[in-house]
This record gives C-alpha cells, sequence and structure tokens, in this order.
C-alpha cells in the first residue's frame, strides 16, 4: 500500500470522527458540554497531563501551533475551564491549568469519547480493536519520536 493512501485513510477517519461528533452526538448534549467536543484534542492532553502543561508542550504534543493552541485556549477561558498561570521567573512560560468546572466535566468529557470511539469502531472484532490500537500507539510513537 502506498503511504499516501495511509495519509489519506487517517485523514478520513479524522473527518469521520468530528462529523460524527457534530451530527450526532452534539444533538445530544448541553452548549456547555459542546465546547468539550470542540476543543477535545486540548482538553484530554491537559487531562492526561494531571490538568497543567505549559502551552508549549501543548503544543508539542498535540502538534498545532502556537496560534491555534492559543485561539483554544483563549475559547476555553471564556468557558471558564481553563486559566492562564505565569511563571514569575521566566515570562515567556505560560502554564495552562484546568479548573474545577473542568474537572467538574471530565467524566462527561470522557462519556463523550467513549461513545465516539464506539460508534466510529462497531464493526470491529474486540480483536481488530486491540490490532487498531497497537498500530496506532506504534504510529504515535513514530511521529512523536520525528517531532522530537
Amino acid at each position: 500500500m502506498k503511504s499516501r493512501n495511509t495519509i489519506f485513510l487517517i485523514n478520513s477517519i479524522s473527518v469521520i470522527t468530528e462529523n460524527f461528533y457534530f451530527k450526532y452526538i452534539e444533538k445530544e448534549i448541553t452548549d456547555e458540554e459542546k465546547i468539550l467536543v470542540r476543543y477535545n484534542l486540548v482538553l484530554e492532553t491537559i487531562y492526561e497531563n494531571n490538568g497543567f502543561l505549559c502551552i508549549k508542550e501543548l503544543c508539542l504534543i498535540t502538534g498545532k501551533k502556537k496560534s491555534t493552541i492559543s485561539d483554544h485556549i483563549n475559547k476555553l477561558e471564556k468557558h471558564e475551564l481553563v486559566e492562564k498561570v505565569f511563571n514569575n521567573k521566566d515570562k515567556r512560560y505560560v502554564y495552562i491549568k484546568l479548573t474545577k468546572k473542568a474537572f467538574d466535566l471530565k467524566e462527561k468529557f470522557y462519556e463523550i469519547h467513549e461513545q465516539n470511539t464506539n460508534y466510529i469502531l462497531r464493526n470491529l472484532s474486540i480483536e481488530e480493536k486491540q490490532q487498531l490500537n497497537s498500530i496506532l500507539n506504534k504510529v504515535d510513537l513514530n511521529t512523536n519520536k520525528k517531532a522530537l
């Protein structure tokens, strides 16, 4: 298989996932919970890092540009899900900290995430899901090594 086909499939899965969120899940959730869906990559990354992360690290982990991350952080801050913490010793470093409200919504966040995953993988056997997970973890390791 050509690598171009692989990249196309990965991008296609990303688009399908996003479309599913906005077509089906958004109809069933509150406006507040929609923010969790829109900025799920940023929120999940911060959740997985104990609710506290430097913007620079957030960009590196997500692969997003600083301008994109800053825009997402500003919107999350507007909805009181994150707050910026400035480093007194070095003003260039800004940390993002999840608020109590964000932690209160964490369970709902993962519930939505699980619902989406189950829908997308519904036709795969347990073994196929495990294989897919293993392959995607290897791809993730490869891309993270390349980014570093």
